[in-house]
């Protein structure tokens, strides 16, 4: 027996076997990576005909009103510099009392604390000092899709709440009444887990002080219309989406 020819006819397997799921994985990242890294879509994936409104959540304790009649913070982009795994935001605003028709020049505001679990514009011991700051807050007006895209960060978390990003919906662009809708955004638990383990995130480390959704008070009551469709890599970059239903 020729172990020599063995050996080389097992190599010569594996390369092929390897060559095989690069390709799989290729095929797999041009369809979108959701699957691959086992994210899967929520309920708040985009539906056919059909939508619901979101359910209304506190605006906490950082809203930034001031951010409302500023006009530099109608940006795309909010990071500012902000260090952590890109992220990706659609936001698609519907309007259930008319047949879920998307709802157009909407002001979507969002707000998020960074990787490190800090809001900008306050100061406190909790908080840190960024009373003078903005990073992490944008508004952006919906187009004839209802649509709004961002480019953030992946939020970072704080003792007593699961990852989140707060936003309000303000109809027709009228940012000088109070909200149309307030609420609140989450991640499936296995995309969070992923992101907290890279090495960005790795010094802060998981959050120990929930191990579930269901253990935080705001989304207590069920979140499924609240967590977001999620893809992506997460050590390199991620995008979410979430459908947002106003009783416009």
């Amino acid at each position: 027996m020729n172990i020599g020819n063995g050996n080389a006819r097992s190599k010569a397997g594996k390369a092929l076997r390897s060559k095989a799921r690069r390709q799989a994985l290729g095929k797999l990242g041009a369809l979108g990576a959701a699957g691959l890294f086992g994210f899967g879509t929520s309920r708040a994936a985009e539906t056919d005909g059909s939508c619901t409104v979101i359910p209304e959540e506190t605006q906490g304790p950082y809203l930034l009103r001031a951010i409302l009649g500023n006009p530099a913070m109608v940006r795309k982009d909010i990071r500012e510099g902000k260090a952590g795994i890109p992220l990706t935001l659609r936001l698609k605003v519907k309007n259930v009392s008319d047949g879920c028709r998307p709802i157009e020049n909407a002001a979507v505001y969002i707000w998020h604390c960074d990787k490190g679990g800090s809001y900008s514009g306050y100061s406190s011991r909790e908080n840190g000092n960024h009373a003078d700051e903005t990073f992490l807050r944008g508004i952006q007006m919906t187009d004839r899709n209802g649509e709004v895209n961002f480019t953030t960060i992946f939020p970072g978390w704080y003792p007593g709440r699961i990852t989140h990003i707060h936003f309000q919906v303000y109809l027709n662009d009228n940012r000088a009444v109070a909200a149309t809708a307030t609420s609140q955004l989450a991640f499936p638990q296995n995309v969070t887990r992923a992101v907290y383990d890279t090495p960005l995130y790795r010094g802060r480390g998981q959050n120990r002080t929930l191990s579930d959704i269901s253990e935080d008070a705001v989304f207590s009551e069920g979140a499924s219309r609240q967590i977001a469709a999620v893809s992506g890599d997460p050590t390199q970059s991620l995008a979410a989406m979430l459908e947002v239903g106003i009783a416009g």
